[in-house]
């Protein structure tokens, strides 16, 4: 899928200078499945999203319930090895230890999932203070989510009956889709859901 979107994008007439990770950044950019998980470092960042208005209700209605996660990056990456306290790592072609996630290469040498530092090239990432962490591909005999079983990771419910409630107050600190999005499309939207509800 990689290989076909860079030949698409370059089809297109675009011209992008990245290196491998930052066409797999781009790719994760534009919604292609990658190796990587999207994380923002601001808890109400993460909120919105464990609480983002989506197509799954149940048949009364009600929305289904949200899960917000903490981790902890160098715990991560701790248990994935490292042994210089698990500072995130840049995502870069020149880093031997991430060479292992690279499409085509985890076969080489197994490794636990680990958080990651991609850089501030695109708008989106800067607008939800966002990060990430990379997994391998999961084969048959792995777990298909492995940071679920991650000692640095921590899991809470939110119920699908708090989350409109909980959208209305994360609107009113500035947390909804134009500042977590910050395109035309979301604003137009918004806009049009907002008019004729009294001066704004």
């Amino acid at each position: 899928m990689l290989a076909r979107f860079r030949q698409e994008a370059a089809a297109a007439g675009l011209q992008y200078a990245f290196d491998e990770w930052g066409w797999i950044t781009f790719a994760q950019h534009h919604a292609l499945p990658t190796r990587l998980l999207d994380w923002s470092q601001g808890p109400l960042v993460a909120l919105f999203f464990a609480c983002e208005l989506g197509h799954d209700s149940d048949a009364t209605g009600v929305e289904t319930d949200g899960e917000f996660f903490v981790l902890y990056p160098n715990d991560l990456n701790v248990e994935a090895g490292d042994n210089d306290g698990g500072h995130p790592r840049l995502l870069a072609d020149g880093d031997g230890k991430l060479r292992d996630y690279l499409p085509g290469k985890d076969a080489e040498n197994p490794s636990k999932p680990r958080a990651v530092i991609a850089p501030l090239v695109f708008d989106r990432i800067r607008f939800q203070t966002g990060t990430f962490t990379v997994a391998q591909l999961p084969t048959a005999t792995t777990d298909t989510e492995p940071m679920r079983k991650a000692q640095a990771l921590q899991s809470f419910t939110v119920p699908g009956d708090a989350k409109a409630n909980l959208r209305e107050q994360l609107d009113a600190l500035g947390f909804n889709e134009v500042s977590i999005y910050r395109d035309l499309d979301r604003i137009a939207a918004r806009i049009k859901n907002g008019h004729g509800r009294g001066a704004a």
